[in-house]
C-alpha cells in the first residue's frame, strides 16, 4: 500500500530533545509540515505535555520516541502516554505491556526492529541485525502482535540500509514504515517518496544546517518543506 510520504520534524539533536523545543515549534508551526515529535531523553513530563498540547492546538500529528530501551523507561512511557495522549509512540523495542497501555490510551504503536543504537567498529548509533533477522522480526510484529507500524533507522544499518529498506517495504507492504534518522539530502528525500514509506524523521540534519548552511533551524526546515511541496505536491 503506497501512501503519501510525510516529513516528521523531530526537535532532537544527538538523540536528546533540545531545551527550546517548545519555542522552536512555535516559530515553525506555520510551515506545511503535519507530523512533529521529540524523544523522551532530555525532557520532563511537564514539558512534554506543554509541547504536545501546543502541537495539538495547531492541528498537528504528535509523535513521542522512547530511546531508552529498558523496562523502567517503558513504564515511564506508559505514564507519559496516559498523561499526554500523543498520537504515536515509536522507537522502542516491542514490549507487550507498553503496547497494551498505548492501546488503552488510543495511541498508535510503531516499535523499532533490529538492534538500534548499537556500537559497531567504534561507531555508536548503528543498526545491527542481518536482513533476514530484521525482516522476520518486522513480519512477526505485524502478524502476531498487531502493531500499527514499524520504526527503522535504516540509513544507520551496518551493511546496506537502502537494500534493507527495499526488502522491508516489500515484506510488509500494508504496514506504515517510519524511517528514523540520517535523512540529510534531497536525494534521500526523493528516494523515500518514490518508495512510499509512511514517514521519515528529520532533526539533526536541520540543527546541523545541511540544507541552508548559513541559516537557522527554521530556515533549514523551510527549505526542506518547500522542496517537498514543490517536488512532491499533495494530490
Amino acid at each position: 500500500m503506497k501512501t503519501r510520504t510525510e516529513l516528521m520534524v523531530m526537535f532532537t539533536h544527538h538523540d536528546v530533545t533540545v531545551p527550546n523545543a517548545y519555542d522552536l515549534f512555535e516559530e515553525c508551526k506555520d510551515l506545511p509540515v503535519y507530523d512533529w515529535g521529540f524523544k523522551n531523553a532530555g525532557v520532563t513530563d511537564e514539558e512534554t505535555l506543554r509541547i504536545i498540547n501546543a502541537m495539538k492546538a495547531a492541528d498537528k500529528a504528535t509523535f513521542y520516541e522512547v530511546v531508552t530501551r529498558t523496562k523502567e523507561a517503558y513504564k515511564a512511557g506508559e505514564t507519559t502516554g496516559a498523561l499526554c495522549k500523543f498520537d504515536y509512540m515509536m522507537g522502542t523495542k516491542y514490549d507487550a505491556e507498553l503496547h497494551e497501555a498505548m492501546k488503552k490510551n488510543g495511541i498508535k504503536f510503531s516499535p523499532a526492529v533490529g538492534q538500534p543504537g548499537s556500537m559497531y567498529k567504534g561507531e555508536p548509533g548503528v543498526l545491527l541485525g542481518t536482513f533476514d533477522e530484521i525482516i522476520t522480526e518486522a513480519k512477526m510484529l505485524v502478524a502476531e502482535k498487531g502493531v500499527d507500524g514499524i520504526t527503522i533507522p535504516a540509513y544507520r544499518h551496518y551493511q546496506d540500509g537502502q537494500k534493507l529498506l527495499d526488502m522491508l517495504i516489500k515484506a510488509i507492504p500494508d504496514t506504515p514504515v517510519i524511517v528514523a534518522g540520517s535523512v540529510d539530502s534531497f536525494e534521500k528525500i526523493d528516494r523515500l517518496f518514490d518508495m512510499g514509506v509512511a514517514k521519515f524523521t528529520m532533526g539533526s540534519a536541520l540543527f546541523n544546517k545541511k540544507f541552508a548552511p548559513e541559516g537557522s533551524f527554521r530556515d533549514n526546515l523551510e527549505v526542506v518543506a518547500n522542496y517537498i511541496e514543490t517536488k512532491h505536491p499533495r494530490a
